[in-house]
């Protein structure tokens, strides 16, 4: 038997490639996780790295992430995919501190009475003295019954404090809580309905409001029975609505921004507050 020895300047015969220019599926992994929900990871092999560069186009458009490597004549690519398929929720209760009329304090409404705190938020308003704030809503036809009447501002109480407080025009404000629900989705970025879309800018009773946020068919994650007490307590503390008012929730719309792993943070708040009906429909 014969043996060819390759000196330095031989020249061998390039080997033979066996397979195909399209893009061929070799294997595929699928995981499941917590955080990402499925996600699918391929591999591709290929005799043409354009061919694989243009399969990588239509993963790179789905937001897809993918790794190509070409090795002795052959292309392989690897995709992972981030875009998960399921959605992970976060609940906060926030509180900030707003100036109000003083006209709307709990304390100022339970200590004044409702003449006298009609009168002065007339005159409050209207810049006059109470003679001419009695006067103006006397005025009415029919008249009101009964009549409204000066509130005695000369003896120490509650009345003659707000008086002494306003009756120069000077703005008399307080300080007061208001809290709103906030609601964070972090979602697959594929485009489905979300409930944040819904009901915007109307007012939830109660009873919408908690059916909402904790179904189980709307989040992954719904509220936990530990904000839904707080959220309770805050209702229980807004007091008892005027005629016409709603103690409940009023949903805002939801801004958007992009994540971390190609996915979208859709948050959307709630005002928990005694809401006029007037200015506002109900949830359907």
């Amino acid at each position: 038997m014969s043996v060819i020895i390759a000196g330095p300047y031989t020249t061998l015969a390039p080997s033979a490639q066996r397979g195909f220019s399209t893009p061929f599926c070799r294997r595929q992994t699928g995981r499941w996780s917590p955080t990402n929900g499925w996600t699918l990871d391929q591999e591709f092999n290929s005799l043409s790295l354009s061919a694989m560069e243009n399969l990588s186009a239509i993963y790179q458009d789905a937001g897809i992430e993918y790794e190509i490597t070409f090795q002795n004549g052959i292309a392989t690519m690897r995709t992972i995919d981030t875009t998960g398929t399921i959605t992970i929720d976060v609940w906060e209760i926030a509180a900030s501190r707003g100036s109000f009329s003083v006209f709307g304090s709990p304390k100022v409404i339970a200590n004044v009475s409702v003449n006298d705190l009609k009168v002065l938020t007339r005159a409050y308003l209207d810049r006059t003295t109470l003679a001419d704030a009695v006067s103006a809503l006397n005025g009415t036809n029919p008249p009101p019954s009964p009549l409204y009447t000066e509130p005695n501002t000369v003896a120490d109480s509650p009345t003659k404090r707000l008086y002494e407080k306003v009756k120069n025009g000077e703005e008399a404000t307080f300080l007061l809580d208001q809290y709103t629900l906030r609601h964070t989705t972090n979602a697959p970025n594929r485009g489905f309905l979300n409930v944040a879309d819904v009901n915007v800018n109307r007012i939830y009773t109660q009873a919408q409001f908690f059916s909402e946020i904790t179904n189980a068919s709307y989040w992954v994650f719904p509220a936990p029975q530990e904000i839904i007490g707080a959220l309770n307590s805050i209702f229980f503390g807004l007091g008892n609505p005027p005629t016409n008012f709603i103690k409940g929730a009023l949903k805002g719309g939801s801004s958007r921004i992009t994540a971390a792993q190609n996915r979208v943070n859709i948050v959307t708040e709630y005002l928990l507050a005694l809401i006029d009906t007037d200015n506002y429909f109900t949830a359907t």
